[in-house]
């Protein structure tokens, strides 16, 4: 499928991104570098499209798909569910019931010990709480 075709491209322009953040650039010069460079042209459309729905509109004129996936963001994206272990959003296909307090260690199974954790948050778990414990997470 094309998650195999995009795998290596997706892995490029997260190593970019992470070596840019690593090297201590910030968002808006790993960004400009980003879009710089020739294999991520695309990412240039995107922007356009951002800076095109942050414009005043038309009057009387009809949302442009751009103005209104940028809505949606910015109303639904800060209310979005979080993984309690990693922060990272979560998506109602993507997440796993957790116990609280582990299983092993005497964890109950009542609602009050379930939360909604990333698959592999809940399988990592150990690494995760490890982290957000040395980060205040």
């Amino acid at each position: 499928g094309s998650g195999r075709r995009n795998r290596a491209r997706m892995k490029e322009l997260l190593s970019a991104v992470f070596d840019g953040l690593g090297a201590g650039s910030g968002r808006s010069k790993v960004w400009s570098s980003l879009i710089a460079r020739p294999e991520f042209a695309y990412l240039r459309s995107a922007e356009q499209d951002y800076v095109g729905a942050q414009s005043e509109g038309a009057p009387h004129g009809s949302f442009p798909t751009a103005a209104k996936n940028a809505g949606l963001l910015a109303q639904f994206l800060p209310q979005a569910p979080r993984c309690p272990l990693c922060g990272g959003l979560m998506h109602r296909n993507g997440m796993t019931v957790d116990h609280k307090d582990e299983k092993a260690k005497g964890g109950s199974s009542a609602n009050t010990n379930a939360r909604m954790v990333h698959p592999i948050c809940n399988s990592d778990r150990e690494i995760n709480e490890r982290e957000a414990a040395a980060t205040g997470n």
